[in-house]
C-alpha cells in the first residue's frame, strides 16, 4: 500500500509539473494502466468466460495489428503533444533570451553613449583649457604692447598759443597710465577704457582746435595691438564659460572698436594711405 501511495503521490506530482516530459510520463504510464486493466478483465464469449489478454493473444493476427495500432496512435498523438508542448516552451525560452539580450545591448548602448559624452566632454574641457591659455597669454601680451614704451612714443606736436605757459608740454602722447591696479583684468580695463579713451579725447580736441601742427604717422603697436585683440575675440567661442565671462568684463570688443576706429581715422595721421 505503501508503494501504491507513493506512486499515486509521484503521478500526480508528475501531471502538475510544467516539465513536458514528466506530464508525458505520467499520462503514458496512466494509459498503459488502462490497457493492462482492460487485458486483465474478464469477458463473456460463445457461452464461456475468458480472460481478455487471452482472446487477444489468440486472436487473428490482422485483430491483433489493429488492437497494437490503435495503442500505438493513443501514444504517439501524446507524444506528439508533448513534443509540441516542449518546443513551444524552447521558443518562449529563446523569446525571454532574445528579449535579454536586448535589454542587455541597450545597457551596453547606453553606457557606450555615457562614456562617448565622458569622453567628449573631456576633450572639450582640454580644448578650452588650450584655448583659454593662449587668451591668457594674449592679454599678457596686449597688456605688454599698451605700455608707453612698446606703442613706439607717436607724438602730436602742439602749437602753443600766446600767454600760455612755456612749461606746458609741446608734444601729446597716449596715455597708457595703470593707476595702482594690481591684476591684470584691472590694468587692461584701466588702460584700454579709461586712459587711451581719453587721451584719444583730449587729442582730437586739440586737433578740432588746430592746436597740432604735426601729426605722426600711425605706429606699428598699435596695429599689432588692434591684431592682438581681433586674435583674442575670434578665439572667445572656443574658451570656456569662465573665460568668457572674464573678458565680457574687460570689455575688449568696446576697446578693439575703439583701437581700430582710431587707427583708421586720418585725422590723427600723417600718413593717408591705405590703413595698415
Amino acid at each position: 500500500m505503501d508503494w501504491i501511495s507513493s506512486q499515486w503521490t509521484n503521478f500526480k506530482c508528475q501531471l502538475r509539473s510544467k516539465n513536458p516530459l514528466l506530464v508525458g510520463r505520467a499520462l503514458t504510464k496512466a494509459f498503459a494502466i488502462f490497457v493492462a486493466l482492460l487485458l486483465l478483465l474478464p469477458q463473456h464469449h460463445d457461452g464461456h468466460w475468458s480472460w481478455r489478454l487471452t482472446s487477444f493473444l489468440l486472436a487473428p493476427p490482422n485483430e491483433l495489428g489493429d488492437t497494437l495500432a490503435g495503442i500505438a496512435g493513443v501514444l504517439a498523438f501524446l507524444w506528439i503533444i508533448v513534443t509540441v508542448w516542449l518546443q513551444s516552451q524552447e521558443l518562449a525560452a529563446q523569446r525571454e533570451e532574445l528579449s535579454l539580450a536586448r535589454i542587455e545591448s541597450a545597457k551596453m548602448a547606453s553606457a557606450m553613449e555615457a562614456q562617448t559624452e565622458v569622453f567628449l566632454e573631456e576633450q572639450r574641457q582640454r580644448a578650452e583649457a588650450r584655448v583659454d591659455a593662449t587668451i591668457s597669454a594674449l592679454l599678457e601680451e596686449v597688456l605688454a604692447l599698451v605700455a608707453v614704451d612698446q606703442l613706439g612714443y607717436p607724438e602730436w606736436k602742439r602749437v602753443l598759443p600766446d600767454g600760455e605757459s612755456m612749461g606746458e608740454s609741446t608734444h601729446r602722447h597716449l596715455s597708457t597710465y595703470l593707476g595702482n591696479e594690481r591684476d591684470l583684468d584691472s590694468k587692461l580695463v584701466e588702460v584700454l577704457h579709461k586712459s587711451i579713451p581719453y587721451s584719444i579725447s583730449e587729442l582730437r580736441l586739440e586737433i578740432e582746435m588746430a592746436r597740432v601742427e604735426e601729426l605722426p604717422e600711425r605706429p606699428i603697436a598699435l596695429s599689432d595691438l588692434r591684431h592682438r585683440l581681433l586674435e583674442i575675440l575670434t578665439a572667445t567661442q572656443d574658451a570656456s564659460s569662465a573665460m568668457k565671462s572674464r573678458l565680457r568684463k574687460i570689455r575688449l570688443i568696446d576697446a578693439h572698436e575703439a583701437i581700430d576706429a582710431f587707427i583708421r581715422d586720418g585725422s590723427f595721421w600723417k600718413d593717408t594711405g591705405p590703413t595698415p
